[in-house]
């Protein structure tokens, strides 16, 4: 495994730095180091710990959803709703055309 110039350059000042000031000074440092890791923002708004937060946040929505819609209880009351639901959206021409659309296009080649 050969490093590069730069990574060895970057390893010895970092040990050299580290060597130079007091152990508080260091808990500082690394302390400072992490927070401004986990706080950043980039261009897009997003941040470590905000994009962990919704990686988190979706795993347990979709594992929630899943156990609702797999219990047959609540599984019979989306059926119902989606059917009403269907059956009224039928009634708006706009959505019919609309529908229409979505099939014409997705079976033309």
């Amino acid at each position: 495994m050969e490093a590069s110039k730069d990574a060895v350059l970057q390893a010895a000042l970092a040990r050299a730095l580290a060597d130079a000031i007091s152990p508080d000074i260091q808990k500082e440092v690394f302390k400072e180091a992490i927070s401004n890791y986990l706080f950043r923002i980039d261009e897009q708004g997003k941040g470590v710990l905000k994009e962990a937060f919704q990686r988190a946040l979706n795993d347990a929505v979709y594992k929630v959803a899943g156990e609702v819609v797999s219990t047959p209880e609540n599984l019979g009351k989306m059926k119902t709703f989606l059917h009403a639901a269907l059956d009224e959206a039928m009634k708006e021409r706009a959505f019919v055309d609309r529908m229409r659309d979505k099939i014409v296009q997705a079976w033309r080649w």
